[in-house]
């Protein structure tokens, strides 16, 4: 049958037993300035060697420099958060981790009002042949990186939000849909799947998301429900208002 809220769920079948269809007719709108969701501590990635994060953005005219998500310590530098810059370059801080791509066409591409999948995933396997950290646009996995190492994700004490990082109130201008974290490396199999087309149902992956948040979709404001396999943090939509969860999806 369908439902979200299993994690291990291989053979469902959709619209059968009383189950409806996948459906995606919202978004949230951020508004660059102070906008965000405050969707309360995750402390499921907490010391972890593997996880992946992924969401559809859709960036608003104008802007340069965007941050879609991020969680921190209590005054400390440990943290999980994501820079976008529409110079080509993306910063990703996973702890000690610090992984950059730079001048990148695929990146200054995502800056055209558009909708992109953005997906980064994380397994601490130190090789020659492996990235630690890997960064995929649409589905494909974006080059040109530099990478330290670090031994596993750092225990975090502050709220996760959607559209900011908190700690130096770097805000997200446009629109983010199907926020997902897992607590595993996604394969380059399930990132494509996720990120090739329009956006997809999620639990219906060979691991569904711990955490999931649709944005708007069965929403009433302030608070975006966690449809995660874990379902525990649900959002609150925090600056701002219900005309903020908008009819504009990727298709």
């Amino acid at each position: 049958m369908y439902g979200y809220g299993y994690r291990y769920n291989s053979g469902l079948v959709i619209g059968a037993g009383g189950g409806a269809p996948f459906s995606n007719i919202s978004s949230l709108l951020f508004d660059g300035v102070d906008d965000y969701v405050d969707c309360g501590v995750i402390t499921s990635l907490n010391g972890l060697s593997a996880a992946s994060w992924s969401c559809w953005l859709k960036i608003s005219p104008g802007e340069t420099f965007v941050s879609p998500f991020g969680q921190d310590e209590v005054g400390g530098n440990n943290g999980i958060r994501l820079f976008i810059m529409s110079s080509g370059r993306v910063d990703i801080y996973l702890s000690a981790l610090k992984y950059r791509v730079q001048s990148n066409a695929t990146i200054i591409g995502m800056f055209d009002n558009e909708w992109h999948n953005l997906t980064v995933t994380f397994n601490n396997t130190n090789s020659p042949t492996n990235d630690i950290c890997k960064l995929y646009i649409d589905g494909v996995n974006v080059p040109n990186a530099t990478t330290a190492s670090t031994a596993v994700l750092p225990t975090l004490t502050e709220p996760f939000t959607i559209g900011r990082w908190e700690q130096n109130a770097y805000n997200f201008g446009g629109n983010i849909d199907e926020f997902a974290i897992w607590d595993s490396e996604l394969s380059q199999a399930e990132v494509t799947s996720i990120g090739s087309g329009a956006a997809t149902d999620l639990s219906l992956l060979a691991t569904p998301p711990l955490h999931w948040y649709r944005n708007g979709d069965n929403d009433t404001y302030p608070t975006i429900a966690d449809v995660g396999s874990l379902a525990s943090n649900p959002g609150t939509m925090t600056n701002m208002d219900a005309g903020d969860i908008v009819s504009d999806v990727p298709l």
